[in-house]
């Protein structure tokens, strides 16, 4: 079946390139899908990161106030600058990049799957990606995260091509760094896993000479390249914005808004719950679950792709452990792998019909491959309602304890399954085989297209309505303040002010001349400015109301400040 993908992989992944356009562009003035996220990341965000680009089209200047998100995000805002100067300001405009990047990643899947597995799995690749409902909804956003992940993809690509064409690992080491310095700082866990990769290629290939000099050339390569990435880093943001970007990294980044968990049970209790209480798993259930099992078969015993995609993925997670604050956006990092894993083991099955390899299991490695397990069954446990009340205990460590004994139990009853067979477990019959992966591939399709059906019906279009009533009733010397202000002026040239919980709230009035607040019910925007300007904010004023979904947003308009606020320390 490889021969036959080879012939047609090249329209085909076209097809699936285009398929994937037509999804993440269908009406992109649409409102994302309310469960999208338990954040309001999808609503405002996209205007957010794009601020320091703004704020250079219309001012001049990339800084204007004390956020900058230039120092965490420079390449997105280098590339929607150019975006602003040729399209102009608009809603459209600011998830052109974000879109462009979610198409052109189905190529590079395609491309860095077929590496290992074959025309045939690269295809299966590019097909989940194309449709995956939640990478397509993110990629309908001007969010980060898209654009990171074809980065990641992409730096695997050339990583492997690097291992036997060294130039090309400099490629690998620049597109590597830039990643996490010039596009988003949590894809950080690249650099161990690029590491942990290369270091077991050194190993593999120790004993023969040749392929021992070319890995060493190969490293020599990838470090020049992750040298550039750096000096563009150092020159384009360290050197002019040092102390803004610690700033960002250390109030914004490393300061989760929820704090980090205490204690080893809180920590595995976190990491076992990674893409759990978002829903991120459950919207793609066929290939997270063919994916994450075989995954670590598939790294060890495979060529260099999966050993970087497995190192990548086991770090993103332990990483995201340590975070209390997760929101879906965070998590997606780890999709792109288990779609490539699952493609990797449709396309064998589909070739040969392996079910299982065949293996040489030994005591360590089941008790590895338990481990990985163990928080596969923890999710099971939380996700079917503590297994329809059957189980008492909903404590964390009352999970991690009760499942750990069954994930030891099910990887070792495996383990003397293999060691029984002795050989790979395999369906020959072409037809049988045929069927039952098109049935896979047929239930996730179903799955992805029945969530892409139900929103594209019931689509709303509230925060293109929003932006444009407020165009139209601020006027042209307002300075709307709120962590909301930048997206509800994203189709207007007015001055937007974010307010974030460390950024411009320190006399935002008399700084910067505020004269309307738009805040959300409750919102942290209006208790800044209570606390700030008692005397001011209880006065009459004029109050528009406003809703996007369950969001009730209320814009203040501010009488004339005639009082000093409280003196604060900046950033307090």
């Amino acid at each position: 079946m490889n021969q036959l993908a080879s012939r047609y992989s090249l329209p085909l992944i076209l097809l699936f390139m285009v398929g994937a356009l037509a999804l993440r562009a269908a009406d992109l003035r649409a409102d994302p899908p309310p469960d999208l996220s338990w954040s309001t990341g999808p609503y405002t965000d996209e205007a957010l990161v794009t601020y320091s680009a703004r704020n250079l089209v219309l001012y001049g200047h990339w800084q204007t106030d004390d956020f900058l998100p230039l120092v965490v995000y420079p390449l997105v805002n280098y590339a929607m600058v150019l975006v602003f100067k040729v399209l102009d300001f608009g809603f459209i405009q600011l998830k052109l990049l974000s879109l462009v990047a979610g198409v052109l990643s189905v190529l590079v899947i395609y491309l860095l799957v077929k590496e290992d597995s074959g025309h045939l799995a690269g295809l299966l690749a590019g097909l989940l990606l194309a449709t995956s409902f939640s990478l397509t909804m993110y990629s309908r956003l001007g969010l980060v995260e898209t654009v990171q992940i074809l980065f990641l993809l992409a730096t695997g690509l050339f990583y492997v091509r690097g291992l036997r064409r060294p130039l090309e690992m400099g490629l690998a080491g620049f597109l590597g760094a830039s990643s996490f310095l010039l596009v988003k700082a949590s894809a950080a866990f690249v650099a161990p896993a690029l590491i942990g990769a290369g270091v077991w290629e050194l190993v593999l290939a120790r004993r023969n000479r040749a392929s021992f000099q070319t890995m060493l050339r190969a490293i020599k390569w990838g470090v020049i390249g992750v040298g550039i990435a750096a000096c563009v880093w150092f020159v384009a943001v360290y050197l002019p914005y040092r102390t803004n970007y610690f700033q960002y990294i250390l109030r914004h980044s490393l300061s989760s808004p929820m704090g980090h968990p205490h204690g080893v049970i809180g920590y595995l209790a976190n990491t076992f719950s990674v893409g759990l209480e978002t829903g991120l798993l459950s919207r793609l259930a066929w290939p997270a679950a063919i994916g994450f099992l075989t995954l670590p078969v598939i790294a060890v015993g495979r060529k260099p792709v999966f050993r970087y995609l497995g190192l990548w993925f086991l770090i993103a997670v332990l990483m995201l452990g340590s975070m209390n604050y997760r929101p879906d956006r965070y998590e997606l990092v780890l999709v792109p792998v288990l779609l490539a894993s699952c493609a990797a083991a449709l396309g064998r099955f589909l070739d040969d019909g392996t079910i299982v390899p065949a293996l040489k299991p030994t005591i360590l490695k089941t008790a590895l491959y338990s481990l990985w397990l163990w928080p596969l069954f923890a999710q099971a446990v939380v996700y079917t309602d503590y297994l329809w009340g059957r189980i008492r205990t909903a404590s964390d460590p009352g999970i991690t304890g009760l499942t750990l004994p069954v994930a030891l139990a099910i990887g070792f009853a495996g383990y003397a399954l293999v060691r029984h067979f002795r050989q790979e477990i395999a369906l020959r019959p072409l037809l049988a085989r045929t069927l039952l992966a098109l049935a896979v591939i047929a239930l996730t399709l179903r799955m992805d297209f029945g969530q892409f059906s139900n929103w594209y019906r019931n689509r709303t279009h509230d925060i293109v309505t929003c932006c444009r009533d407020m165009a139209s009733i601020l006027p042209n010397d307002a300075v709307l303040a709120g962590g909301w202000a930048p997206i509800l002026l994203s189709c207007s040239r007015k001055r937007a002010l974010a307010i974030t919980d460390w950024a411009n709230i320190d006399d935002p009035i008399h700084r910067h001349g505020v004269t309307h607040l738009v805040t959300t019910e409750g919102g942290f925007d209006g208790e800044l400015f209570w606390n700030l300007y008692p005397q001011l904010m209880s006065r009459p004023m004029d109050v528009l109301r406003g809703q996007i979904g369950n969001i009730v947003l209320y814009l203040y308009v501010l009488p004339e400040a005639d009082e000093q606020p409280p003196e604060t320390e900046p950033g307090s």
